[in-house]
């Protein structure tokens, strides 16, 4: 499964999360940056909606933690989608919950 949202310190910066068999991978083509997250390694991770949506997702390593945000006509579908998988893949051990917010 494929989500495109954008950076969060530049909107117009496009970066794609995929949920693999095995992990989580978040890529930005314009800077082709990439990082890799296990879902073995996955330590806990959250949703977010005011105006806009925003996920977290934290790595046991400190070092490496995904950040990303989805425009507000997608946010709640794809923010619902990408956390059911999580707590499938990850199970009972995250802190998972999505928060809603009404500006």
């Amino acid at each position: 499964m494929e989500f495109k949202g954008f950076h969060p310190k530049d909107a117009n910066s496009d970066v794609i999360i995929t949920l693999t068999e095995s992990g989580i991978e978040y890529s930005n083509p314009s800077t082709r940056a990439f990082q890799f997250i296990a879902y073995t390694q996955v330590a806990g991770f959250s949703g977010w909606l005011p105006t806009y949506g925003s996920l977290h997702i934290y790595s046991s390593n400190p070092n490496l933690t995904i950040h990303l945000n989805f425009p507000q006509e997608v946010a709640e579908d794809y923010l619902r989608q990408i956390q059911d998988v999580l707590k499938e893949k990850v199970g009972p051990k995250t802190t998972n919950h999505l928060v809603a917010a009404v500006a």
